[in-house]
């Protein structure tokens, strides 16, 4: 599928997108990607995050699956939600603060990004140990995704979309 094919899916209700999503391979990986919750350092944080945030999450999922990327895979505002949690029970380090501005003004770069560099807060590119650290939280939490998949649940879903008895 070409981006503009996927730009339309995406504008979609849920019912409406998972009927069009053109390959079986991609339905199961576009349900997959909104069936993985939310990584969060606890389970009731997800009240703390705007609702913006967590529908801009499961669209770029959306996206992600449908341009092929594996379904667990964590987008960078995956990785800003999970440290906007954080950061409610202490103060990030050094490092992981300035890869939490990085992240965050590149994933709302029109609005948050001017808003930061206008009050001197550094956005600039990681270092290579912060691009690690941020990669290693990436990796962990992905591999924490996988792990809350149930298969068996999603193979039942898929077929009652497609009216067929599981």
């Amino acid at each position: 599928m070409n981006e503009s094919e996927n730009e339309k899916l995406l504008n979609l209700n849920y019912n409406e997108l998972l009927k069009s999503v053109p390959s079986e391979k991609t339905l199961l990986n576009v349900c997959k990607s909104l069936a993985m919750p939310i990584m969060l350092p606890h389970a009731n944080n997800i009240d703390e995050l705007p609702p913006y945030m967590v529908q801009l999450i499961k669209k770029l999922r959306i996206k992600n699956a449908l341009e092929g990327k594996e379904p667990e895979y964590t987008p960078d505002v995956e990785l800003v939600a999970y440290l906007t949690c954080a950061s409610l029970e202490a103060p990030l380090n050094g490092d992981m603060a300035h890869a939490f501005f990085a992240l965050a003004a590149s994933t709302f770069p029109t609005t948050l990004a001017k808003v930061m560099e206008a009050d001197g807060i550094p956005t600039g590119p990681l270092t290579p140990d912060q691009r690690e650290l941020v990669e290693k939280m990436r990796r962990e939490i992905t591999a924490s995704k996988k792990k809350h998949i149930n298969t068996k649940k999603l193979a039942e879903f898929i077929n009652t979309l497609k009216g067929e008895e599981s």
